[in-house]
């Protein structure tokens, strides 16, 4: 390691000194008294006086002065003194960059995933009335951009009264005429599906799950949560200024979202397995659900893995129905009047 001579100056005394240039400062070898001494200067510290750039000084008490004899190591002390300087903003830079990336990871986590959450809470909070009443503006809303069909709806009504769920729900189902295989729940109570999924439905058992499965969603109240969670940046700036009343106005400017309205798998499994509990209570064949889930993916081709989707795929959800101690032990029973209804609705025109 190369040194360097020099002379230093501490409290008015004058040291011959030899001088090494380290990563983070100069170290200062002397002798004092007889006995060495070594002091550290690191380079933050460190500034050229007036009398020229051969003579530098370090604060402190005493005040302590560096005479360099050797015009490179001034030179050397310099370029140090400057790359530290240069690294020391560039360390900052880098924390500076560091911290607002995290906030800004934060405030992404929050919009993603806390919002949603507590959106999610908050939903469960609702009174029912209220939920009721927001429902209806919703479905009064969509219900326009549909053509409804009269008889199937009627009929299907039918259908899910003669199933005989309590619930604290009016629960109304309307049928519509649309080309896209697809049923879907809405807050307060309503429930739509699509003609074009009845046609491929072939039995009464595969429709009472379907209808159990969308009640569950209803009455567990899925669908006031998830379209909170999906609308909470809205929610929470309503909530914020105080106007819990625009949250109804805001949810029915979005409607189209309740079309493709998703739900956790947590959800959707348990929409399937509470909605298998109601068909088996009443001695509806279990493997209406695997009847159903077939028919859905023959509508809907090779799905992606479940990875992607937030949804349990439906080969999963299958397995899931079959392992079910309630759908393995269960004696089904044949209920006249769901097949009356259930022919009544796939004749109607």
């Amino acid at each position: 390691m190369h040194t360097y001579n020099a002379t230093y100056y501490s409290n008015a005394y004058e040291f011959p000194a030899t001088v090494v240039l380290q990563k983070k400062g100069l170290t200062i070898h002397f002798e004092n008294g007889g006995e060495k001494a070594t002091v550290s200067w690191p380079y933050d510290g460190i500034a050229p006086t007036k009398e020229g750039g051969t003579t530098f000084t370090y604060p402190g008490y005493p005040l302590q002065t560096l005479v360099v004899l050797d015009v490179a190591l001034a030179t050397a002390i310099a370029d140090r003194k400057e790359a530290w300087h240069q690294n020391r903003m560039r360390r900052r830079t880098a924390r500076v960059f560091s911290i607002f990336a995290a906030f800004v990871g934060a405030v992404m986590l929050t919009y993603l995933f806390v919002l949603p959450w507590i959106a999610g809470l908050i939903a469960g909070t609702i009174p029912v009335a209220y939920e009721k009443k927001m429902g209806s503006q919703l479905f009064g809303a969509m219900r326009s951009s549909y053509k409804v069909d009269e008889k199937r709806t009627a009929y299907i009504n039918a259908f899910f009264e003669e199933l005989k769920v309590p619930s604290a729900y009016d629960i109304q189902i309307t049928v519509v005429k649309n080309d896209v295989a697809n049923a879907y729940a809405m807050p307060g109570g309503y429930i739509v599906v699509h003609d074009k999924l009845l046609q491929g439905i072939a039995s009464y058992p595969e429709l009472a799950a379907l209808l159990s499965h969308e009640f569950i969603h209803i009455e567990n109240r899925h669908s006031m949560r998830s379209l909170f969670s999906r609308m909470s940046n809205y929610i929470f700036l309503s909530l914020i200024l105080g106007d819990i009343g625009t949250v109804t106005a805001i949810v029915v400017s979005h409607t189209h979202h309740l079309k493709n309205l998703s739900y956790s798998r947590r959800l959707e499994t348990e929409a399937d397995e509470e909605g298998l509990q109601l068909l088996t209570e009443r001695g509806i064949d279990c493997n209406g659900f695997v009847r159903l889930f077939r028919v859905l993916h023959q509508e809907v081709g090779e799905e992606p893995a479940e990875w992607i989707s937030s949804h349990p795929n439906l080969k999963k959800r299958i397995k899931n129905i079959q392992r079910q101690a309630a759908c393995k032990e269960q004696q089904p029973i044949n209920h006249q009047t769901l097949q009356t209804l259930f022919q009544q609705i796939k004749k109607a025109d």
